[in-house]
């Protein structure tokens, strides 16, 4: 449904036509009349209707800056997700909060500190984990060798998720 102000001086249907004058006649101030003809024009809505006995129309129905709960399945065009860049070094925490794509480029030795909350996830580019001491959460990693964390190169891609209270981890590889 469309919302919007039209002005008119007369309204013509194909059984009525409603002026100006008519809306006077009614008891309606014109002076500043907006509204709607309903059910064949037999009801007018105004301005003071709206948020009392007609819902209002709001812009800003899909809200920003409170979490939705979808249960059915959902289908969306594109889903854009947070890029967000990590310190350097000391203590850095792995935190979805903060985007759920993040980049760390090591200028020293990090501690990575687990702030996921079972459900969330996280990709991790990381560069220069080979040239220092990275030292990772308590993390169930899934590697080819079993539970082992990966030896890293100048550039990775690591995936972190966490289910119930056991952060799990992958390596997805290294890039050029």
């Amino acid at each position: 449904m469309a919302f919007g102000t039209v002005k008119v001086d007369t309204l013509t249907s194909s059984t009525q036509t409603l002026t100006v004058d008519d809306l006077v006649t009614l008891g309606l101030s014109t002076a500043n009349f907006t509204g709607t003809l309903q059910n064949g024009g037999s009801n007018v809505v105004v301005d003071s209707d709206i948020g009392s006995s007609v819902q209002a129309y709001d812009a800003d129905t899909a809200k920003t800056d409170v979490a939705q709960t979808f249960s059915a399945q959902q289908t969306f065009g594109e889903i854009k997700e947070t890029v967000f860049t990590l310190g350097t070094s000391g203590s850095i925490a792995l935190d979805p909060a903060n985007g759920s794509v993040q980049v760390s480029v090591l200028t020293g030795n990090p501690t990575f500190t687990d702030s996921l909350e079972s459900g969330q996830s996280i990709v991790l580019h990381l560069e220069a984990g080979a040239s220092n001491t990275v030292t990772w959460p308590t993390i169930t990693w899934t590697t080819a060798s079993g539970n082992a964390a990966p030896t890293l190169t100048a550039k990775d891609v690591l995936v972190f998720w966490k289910i119930s209270s056991t952060l799990y981890g992958a390596y997805v590889g290294s890039y050029a």
